[in-house]
């Protein structure tokens, strides 16, 4: 049985940056938006995303509950860092904290988003470290 799609057309939800854009288009599973894709100032088409995908999915997340957030850990190179895959932040993914060899360290200006239990998941991550 095929997914009933969570976007309408002609109805605005928000982007993984808050930006607000418009569905343009639902056709064979594929969502098509108003938002542009420029290269070098010269466009190249508009931002689409497949139902059921990693990107549906985290947008149906954001817009059913804009304050959600969903921890992942990541290893850019050397340490891992605590992320929230659902904000970006100038196209990176906004950052709680970075760890080293078990040792946290929190960005201050974001910790007071984090609940006790996530708290508690990114210290736990670091002990298993």
């Amino acid at each position: 049985m095929k997914e009933e799609c969570f976007f309408k057309v002609g109805k605005s939800y928000i982007d993984k940056k808050r930006n607000q854009f418009k569905v343009t288009s639902v056709d064979n599973d594929i969502v098509v938006t108003d938002q542009k894709i420029l290269f070098c100032g010269v466009f190249l088409d508009y931002i689409s995303f497949i139902v059921g995908g990693e990107m549906y999915n985290d947008l149906v997340a954001i817009n059913t509950n804009p304050n959600a957030k969903r921890l992942i850990f990541v290893f850019p190179g050397g340490y891992w860092v605590c992320c929230d895959a659902l904000m970006e932040e100038l196209g990176d993914y906004r950052t709680y904290a970075y760890i080293w060899k078990g040792r946290v360290e929190y960005k201050q200006e974001y910790k007071h988003l984090l609940t006790d239990e996530e708290i508690e998941s990114i210290e736990s991550f670091a002990n298993g470290m």
